[in-house]
């Protein structure tokens, strides 16, 4: 969320919470245990809450491990994925940082594909 209010013009942080593994829809005591976890981390930003299962959702989101953060540009296309063991001041935001100010860094990917 700091790159975020590092660049407001130019990033929008989205939360999604894929604790979730019941059926129908998240319960008011889930959705009401995220928006505290997130307040007490002073994250201000727009929130969702998934209501697919956790396997579901990591195997669409072809996600190894949580924490993760997937990186897109305005058009919607993934840029890079970091899950499992990464950190956000070695990795995600250098590559935020070459992005917004339009410089390349020597391989943003880390030699990996999204």
């Amino acid at each position: 969320m700091q790159l975020q209010e590092k660049y407001p013009e130019r990033i929008h942080a989205i939360t999604l919470n894929i604790e979730f593994d019941g059926e129908g829809e998240p319960t008011e005591e889930l959705q009401e245990k995220v928006r505290s976890m997130l307040s007490r981390r002073g994250i201000s930003c727009e929130s969702i809450l998934c209501s697919d299962q956790l396997k579901t959702t990591m195997s669409e989101l072809e996600i190894a491990g949580l924490p993760a953060v997937l990186i897109f540009n305005a058009e919607g296309e993934l840029i890079r994925k970091f899950d499992s063991d990464f950190g956000y001041e070695g990795q995600v935001t250098p590559l935020i940082d070459a992005l917004v100010n339009g410089t390349s860094s020597s391989d943003p990917n880390g030699g990996k594909q999204p």
